[in-house]
């Protein structure tokens, strides 16, 4: 207690104020630690994930290529069969495409 006397009322808001602050910080910097740690989770899934991203492009590529190529086939009337052939050049890769998604491969 004669501490707390020696110590003026100005002084002792101060410190009140200083152990304030200090325990207002703790929990902030805790935080800002864990906000870390899910950057670089999220670095890492994006990372991951960036082959299968590449595959769905290639994907949606190839079905725009069939598709153009079903019009194309619709208003031909002469070779036909080339045009088939063509079309299931198509299907073939995007099968192919569809299980490197399927397995997640980047090949």
């Amino acid at each position: 207690m004669r501490f707390l006397e020696k110590i003026s009322l100005k002084q002792l808001i101060i410190l009140g104020m200083g152990l304030m602050i200090i325990l207002a910080i703790a929990p902030a910097t805790r935080m800002l630690a864990g906000l870390t740690q899910i950057s670089e989770a999220n670095r890492t899934v994006s990372v991951l994930t960036l082959p299968l991203i590449r595959t769905t492009d290639r994907i949606r590529g190839m079905l725009l290529e069939i598709d153009s190529k079903q019009l194309r086939y619709l208003s031909e009337t002469e070779n036909l069969k080339a045009s088939e052939d063509e079309i299931r050049k198509g299907f073939k890769v995007l099968g192919i495409l569809v299980a490197k998604l399927r397995f997640g491969s980047d090949s």
